[in-house]
């Protein structure tokens, strides 16, 4: 999390679940964003081979990162090479004009700090 922006960063959550970061700020700084979960557009075939037939696929960081096939391995992959074998790449979707934004969640400290965001489920 310490790293160059635009790193992963993936560790253990509980010493059993690998959980993904977007590294976001300069060397040093400890920034990053937890990705949460993901709407799969593509690639759904693998990914129930993943997780199992008739569980949620993505819908929570672990799941996600069993989904995508991430393991802690994977920490320290530049998210911005082109031919990673994990990129972040912009297809054009613009971000949300009013994302959802709401308390965090199972934490004792800074209870009411608004840093979860999210799109709407489209309608």
């Amino acid at each position: 999390m310490f790293g160059r922006a635009g790193g992963l960063y993936v560790y253990l959550s509980y010493g059993l679940h690998a959980c993904a970061n977007v590294v976001t700020g300069a060397e040093g700084e400890g920034a990053a964003v937890l990705i949460r979960a993901i709407e799969p557009i593509e690639g759904v075939a693998a990914m129930r081979a993943r997780r199992g037939e008739g569980r949620p696929l993505a819908d929570g960081p672990g799941k996600l990162c069993q989904a995508l096939g991430i393991r802690l391995s994977d920490d320290g992959i530049d998210l911005t090479v082109p031919g990673s074998s994990i990129r972040i790449v912009d297809d054009g979707t613009p971000p949300p004009d009013d994302p959802l934004i709401g308390p965090r969640i199972g934490v004792s400290k800074a209870v009411d700090t608004q840093w979860r965001w999210r799109a709407a489920a489209p309608t």
